[in-house]
């Protein structure tokens, strides 16, 4: 059983794109048993792009009320943690997913976001993208 974090990027993803590598992402967390942590920050993020990015917007059609049930059943399916302070990212609005899986004793962030990925590993975390989670996840 892996403790995973999310950030925005993958969730987004996951929203947008149905039957994609994001939302397989979850359901293998969910098959597996994995444990899945979430901070109120990545959620607020994941709402800011999901609700108020007009390209977003433009591309893909969807009420604000089904954002609102994603994110409140990714509330329900996750376990919350307050992010622990860092300063280690080239982006320091990132410094919160780190924050988040150190709280969270996780294993692994899996995220598309450049900042993070260049990282790889920190305090044991592993950094990578959704397409090398998927193993991970399976347990191949």
């Amino acid at each position: 059983m892996k403790r995973v974090v999310l950030d925005s990027t993958v969730l987004v993803s996951a929203f947008l794109v149905r039957g994609g590598i994001s939302g397989n992402i979850l359901e293998l967390i969910h098959l597996h048993g994995h444990l899945m942590f979430h901070c109120d920050d990545i959620l607020k993020e994941t709402a800011k792009v999901l609700l108020t990015y007009p390209h977003i917007r433009r591309r893909y059609s969807y009420p604000d009320e089904i954002v609102r049930s994603y994110l409140l059943g990714l509330e329900a399916v996750t376990q919350p943690v307050i992010p622990k302070t860092v300063s280690v990212c080239r982006d320091p609005n990132d410094d919160v997913i780190i924050g988040c899986a150190l709280a969270a004793n996780a294993d692994v962030i899996i995220t598309r976001d450049k900042d993070l990925l260049v990282i790889k590993m920190y305090k044991g975390i592993v950094i990578i993208r959704p397409e090398e989670a998927i193993t991970l996840l399976r347990g191949d």
